[in-house]
């Protein structure tokens, strides 16, 4: 998936440049680490040691907060035009709250005492971290829902430097809605293969542990499927309405 990605940027730009918006280094940095994950899940599902276990709380914290990062640079416009500047302004700061909260696991895995208390002490931040991710996840599929309910409401237009970009939130919308869902499901696994690995005493706990550890990773790959889908749409999209450069740099579309 990160290969066809990154083909298809420098196909359809064909500047190498095009790799390094915002945009695409935080959707670029979530495909790797999510692959990332998949490798350290592996690990710590056959050897559950501390080195297995920082390995995974290290990917999927960063993979929480790149995914959270690309989906608020995708949704604040959205936000920012349908609520004004005032509220936009409120929730950044709560998004960079929720950013820092999610990164607290990295730290607490790695505290130099035992690892039963490190473990201990990162299951309490992943747990923090996840209801985070929940609000968030709930903020953005609320936003886009409502925005693609409104449209079918009324059709409003937009003029000055937002003009550009609103024309691209239907897309958006929908694709982040999409992903939000998926969001919540990811979290829903996690959490019941956290609470079935605490509690390991027979085989088909075993079996459900391995099994929501499939899905949890299902999940993840469908997110991540989900906002390159979106990528790919968005930069389709703007090829057919033909952007100028100069309006593409300026507001990062795409």
């Amino acid at each position: 998936m990160l290969t066809g990605l990154v083909t298809f940027l420098l196909f359809s730009s064909g500047k190498p440049s095009i790799l390094f918006t915002p945009k695409n280094l935080v959707l670029l940095s979530l495909l790797i680490v999510v692959a990332a994950n998949f490798i350290a899940c592996a690990a710590y599902t056959s050897d559950s040691s501390r080195s297995t276990a920082s390995a995974r709380m290290i990917t999927l914290a960063l993979m929480e907060v790149f995914y959270l990062s690309y989906s608020w640079m995708r949704t604040s416009d959205i936000f920012r035009i349908q609520n004004g500047v005032s509220h936009y302004t409120r929730v950044l700061w709560l998004f960079r709250v929720i950013i820092f909260l999610c990164i607290l696991p990295i730290f607490t895995i790695l505290i130099p005492s035992s690892f039963d208390v490190a473990r201990y002490i990162t299951n309490l931040a992943t747990t923090v971290s996840g209801f985070c991710v929940l609000v968030m996840d709930i903020f953005f599929a609320v936003v886009s829902l409502k925005y693609i309910l409104k449209r079918t409401e009324e059709v409003i237009e937009i003029k000055g430097p937002d003009a550009k970009v609103v024309q691209y939130f239907p897309i958006v919308a929908r694709h982040l809605f999409v992903s939000s869902v998926g969001g919540i499901l990811m979290l829903g696994f996690y959490i019941g293969g956290s609470v079935v690995a605490s509690n390991k005493k027979y085989d088909v706990d075993v079996y459900t542990f391995y099994l929501l550890q499939i899905m949890f990773s299902l999940a993840q790959l469908f997110i991540a499927s989900t906002l390159v889908i979106l990528k790919v749409r968005l930069v389709n999209a703007a090829k057919r309405k033909k952007i100028p450069e100069k309006v593409e740099d300026k507001k990062n579309i795409v």
